[in-house]
């Protein structure tokens, strides 16, 4: 107990239940009759064995299983730094009247797609075709809560997408309402102006055509400076 949990005296953990519970947990004695022992905790990665240990033990451990142990340090590492970055974006989003800025929606596109890559590349199931390889680097990836932290920044992903959408939702549907009352207003003087065209052309010596194609212009302007706007607003840099 005391080497396995890094602890300076023989074991400051006085239960004895405690102390069976845990080694049982976090010792792999697949070899122990060969008399070598290997254990993983939260913070620490050993082998014991006896004094006619093979050589080649050795190197597997101090090589392979070293590595396996970075790579599992490297994997907690960066879904602790993608918790805190999702952790910063939704910051401030629970404040009335606080609404989710397309760049903050940009930052969290980026943000996933950078830790899909990292999934790709750095999160593998298995890292060794050796059977004794594969079950100490699941004992690694177990010890160091890397499934459970996986699963929190999914969950916390999943949680910014649903405000993030619902926000997104609510201004495109003032952007729509927006462009439905322009477009009614303009319908609506048009039709004005089909019914007393007669007695406008008395009044006025503008043509008929002018009057229409006036019209149609102010309308495709003003319809122009909105697509012009809301496309700038929600353009995504990566």
């Amino acid at each position: 107990y005391s080497i396995v949990y890094i602890d300076a005296t023989t074991s400051s953990c006085q239960s004895m239940h405690d102390i069976q519970a845990l080694l049982s947990r976090d010792l792999y004695t697949r070899w122990i009759d060969y008399g070598t022992l290997y254990a993983s905790t939260h913070h620490s990665f050993v082998a014991i064995s006896t004094s006619d240990c093979p050589g080649y033990l050795i190197d597997y451990f101090l090589t392979l299983y070293v590595d396996m142990t970075i790579l599992t340090l490297i994997q907690r590492a960066t879904i602790i730094v993608y918790q805190n970055y999702a952790s910063l974006l939704t910051k401030g989003i629970e404040a009335d009247k606080k609404n989710i800025t397309q760049a903050k929606l940009n930052t969290l596109l980026n943000l996933h797609e950078k830790y899909i890559g990292f999934q790709n590349q750095l999160l593998f199931f298995e890292v060794s075709p050796e059977e004794q390889g594969m079950e100490l680097y699941q004992m690694l990836v177990k010890s160091l809560y890397i499934n459970e932290e996986k699963d929190a920044l999914a969950e916390q992903f999943k949680s910014l997408y649903d405000v993030t959408n619902a926000n997104q939702n609510s201004t495109f549907s003032k952007y729509a309402a927006i462009m439905a009352s322009i477009a009614l207003v303009f319908t609506s003087i048009t039709f004005i102006y089909d019914m007393f065209k007669t007695d406008i052309s008395n009044i006025s010596k503008i043509p008929d055509i002018y009057v229409r194609g006036i019209i149609l212009l102010i309308t495709f302007i003003i319809i122009g400076v909105i697509i012009w706007y809301v496309r700038n607003k929600y353009r995504r840099n990566k």
